[in-house]
């Protein structure tokens, strides 16, 4: 699968949101898993009505893309910075193959409104599809290994609508000894 972000299929209007559905990426994560999935945005935690075990599984993933602020206006270029913690929300009936997602956005540094998160497609479809697999029992859980990981820009839990609402992954991992 060909690196790409979500520019492509989904653009926000001027106005950010601090959360995004990630329903209009669900054909390119269809694609990539080799069992059927099907997106239901009302899937919640709270209310798994309607799944046949009421086993909804919960996490958040980091997941690499970029910020766009609209900030400096329709005559400026967007100001846009790369990021590989963009907070991912993930809920998924094993039962069902239902699942739904939640992308959190990050307030801009200029103007401290919250900016479109794009993800890079390929990043999001295999971290999804990952974590499914594991939900399923088709692969056990990963302990952290001692290798380096590529390193981003440094997190602004401060900016990050994920930490400030208390679900981004980067306030709990740095406790937990495993990646789920």
């Amino acid at each position: 699968m060909a690196p790409r972000t979500g520019d492509e299929n989904f653009c926000f209007t001027t106005d950010a949101r601090e959360a995004l559905d990630g329903h209009y990426l669900h054909n390119d994560v269809q694609s990539y898993a080799t069992y059927l999935l099907l997106y239901n945005g009302d899937l919640s935690r709270s209310d798994p009505h309607g799944h046949q075990d009421g086993d909804v599984r919960y996490s958040t993933r980091s997941v690499v893309g970029e910020y766009v602020c609209h900030c400096r206006g329709p005559r400026h270029p967007s100001w846009r910075w790369t990021s590989g913690k963009i907070c991912t929300e993930v809920l998924f009936s094993p039962a069902t193959g239902h699942y739904r997602t939640r992308l959190h956005s990050q307030k801009c540094k200029f103007c401290e409104s919250y900016a479109e998160p794009r993800v890079n497609i390929e990043s999001y479809v295999t971290k999804l599809v990952d974590v499914f697999d594991m939900w399923k029992g088709l692969r056990r859980r990963r302990e952290r290994s001692g290798r380096a990981v590529h390193r981003t820009p440094p997190h602004h839990p401060d900016r990050c609508h994920g930490c400030l609402v208390g679900v981004c992954e980067q306030v709990h991992r740095r406790s937990s000894g495993y990646w789920y």
